[in-house]
């Protein structure tokens, strides 16, 4: 009775927000069927790998299980699979002998071309139908819902995060998309720059 009337007050199947983590999922899911296709890994290491490649730099254990979200025991097996593909190797930390930094190989650099690749692929099917006018609506309302959360967030009494919770961040897959979309928006203003100087 009482899920019959929470239900009847909240559709969240017809919710913005069940969209959303709708889509996102779908995202993932396409993404996971591409790696393990082309490149023989999971869409979750391949997260590792974005993880990375995105730093440029060696990672503790701990600090990749944070930008992901997930907890360190869950990205353990992750590392020790690229590992063993030779797509990541562990080396210890000059800071901290106690820890090892996580780094990606050469071999990984065209494990990584191919997740660009199919992220851009992934992209380009999601968004076949869609004018680029509703595309830049959709982006436009998302980056102000994302504001007004952030600070509806910020007004919030800050408590101590239970044990073995993350922070929330962007997931690679979607850092990926928004690179592909920057690193086109940048040529288009290079282009349009080139257009003006050599018009003057």
């Amino acid at each position: 009775m009482i899920r019959v009337q929470i239900m009847g007050k909240h559709d969240f199947q017809s919710s913005l927000a069940f969209a959303i983590k709708s889509t996102s999922r779908s995202f993932d899911r396409a993404m996971d069927i591409e790696m393990r296709r082309l490149a023989g890994i999971s869409g979750a290491q391949s997260r590792v790998i974005a993880c990375l490649a995105f730093a440029k730099a060696g990672l503790t254990q701990k600090e990749i299980a944070d930008r992901l979200g997930i907890e360190s025991p869950t990205l353990v097996p992750l590392v020790d699979r690229l590992q063993k593909l030779g797509l990541v190797e562990r080396r210890s930390d000059p800071a901290d002998r106690r820890s090892n930094l996580v780094f990606l190989t050469d071999k990984a650099g065209a494990v990584w071309a191919t997740i660009i690749d199919s992220a851009d692929e992934i992209r380009r099917h999601s968004q076949k139908g869609i004018s680029a006018e509703d595309l830049e609506k959709a982006k436009d309302v998302m980056r102000k819902m994302n504001a007004n959360i952030l600070n509806y967030i910020s007004r919030l009494p800050v408590e101590k995060s239970p044990k073995g919770d993350s922070p929330v961040r962007d997931s690679p897959i979607v850092q990926i998309q928004a690179g592909l979309s920057r690193r086109s928006e940048s040529r288009k203003d290079e282009n349009a720059k080139g257009g003006l100087n050599h018009g003057s």
